[in-house]
């Protein structure tokens, strides 16, 4: 059995940077801890950002858990801080 700090991994991203598009494989849960990312989705071509979350949330963990792709598009508004864990690790904590 593996403890959660043992896995985290810390991560730290530029404003404007894609997380997680569309119908990706989701390969690894962030835990978020300083900054602001958008949630949105793509129809017909055009992106849009409709929910603006805050700093203290977590992104893929149902993905992770589920072996499921991602339903939308994440996207840092402001640098953003925290830890990864990767979706291996994931399942290994889980038992």
């Amino acid at each position: 059995m593996i403890a959660l700090l043992q896995v985290l991994e810390p991560i730290h991203m530029k404003p404007n940077t894609i997380i997680f598009t569309e119908l990706d494989d989701v390969n690894e849960v962030i835990f978020i801890e300083e900054g602001f990312y958008d949630v949105g989705y793509e129809v017909n071509k055009k992106v849009q950002f409709k929910v603006r979350h805050p700093q203290k949330t977590v992104i893929g963990a149902f993905e992770a858990c589920f072996n499921r792709r991602s339903l939308f598009i994440y996207k840092t508004h402001k640098d953003c801080s925290g830890f990864s864990v990767r979706k291996r690790n994931w399942h290994a904590l889980e038992t």
